[in-house]
C-alpha cells in the first residue's frame, strides 16, 4: 500500500505544470528570432521596469527555436521576471545585450547563453536582485573563457 500511494503522489507530481509562471507576454511561435521584434510577442516587446507590476515575459512555448538579445541593442531588458523553458523541445536565450532583472527561472528545458559584449570590453551581461533558478542550461562566456 506504501509503495502504491509514492507511484500516484509522484503520478500526481509529474503531471504538474513544469514552471509556475505569470506572463505579461510571451514568445508566441517556436520560431527564432529577435528579442526586439513585436511581431513575435503575443503583448509587444518586453522592456519595462523592474519595479512591481514591470513586466514578466515567459518563453515557454513548445519547440526547438532561439530568441536573442543582440549586442547592439540599444534599451536594457529591464524585467520583474523571466520564465525560460517550456515543455518539450528547447527554448534558447542567446543575450550579447544587458538583462536587468529581479528574478529568473530557466526551466529543464530552457537554455540560456551570455556573451559579453564587444563595445569597449564592457560586460553588461545579467543583473539579478533575486533568485535564479536554473534546472536548465546557463551558459557564460567572458575574456575568452566560459562558466
Amino acid at each position: 500500500m506504501p509503495r502504491l500511494l509514492l507511484l500516484l503522489a509522484l503520478a500526481a507530481f509529474a503531471s504538474a505544470p513544469v514552471i509556475a509562471q505569470t506572463c505579461s507576454t510571451s514568445w508566441e511561435n517556436p520560431v527564432d528570432g529577435d528579442w526586439g521584434d513585436a511581431d513575435k510577442w503575443t503583448d509587444g516587446v518586453p522592456t519595462g521596469s523592474t519595479s512591481a507590476g514591470g513586466v514578466d515575459p515567459c518563453i515557454t512555448v513548445d519547440g526547438t527555436y532561439t530568441v536573442t538579445v543582440p549586442s547592439d541593442y540599444r534599451v536594457n531588458v529591464n524585467l520583474v521576471t523571466l520564465t525560460l523553458g517550456g515543455a518539450s523541445g528547447t527554448q534558447t536565450l542567446v543575450s550579447g545585450g544587458r538583462i536587468i532583472l529581479t528574478d529568473m527561472t530557466v526551466g529543464a528545458r530552457g537554455r540560456m547563453e551570455i556573451i559579453p559584449r564587444t563595445l569597449a570590453g564592457r560586460f553588461p551581461g545579467l543583473e539579478a536582485s533575486g533568485m535564479v533558478l536554473v534546472e536548465g542550461e546557463l551558459t557564460m562566456t567572458f575574456n575568452g573563457g566560459s562558466w
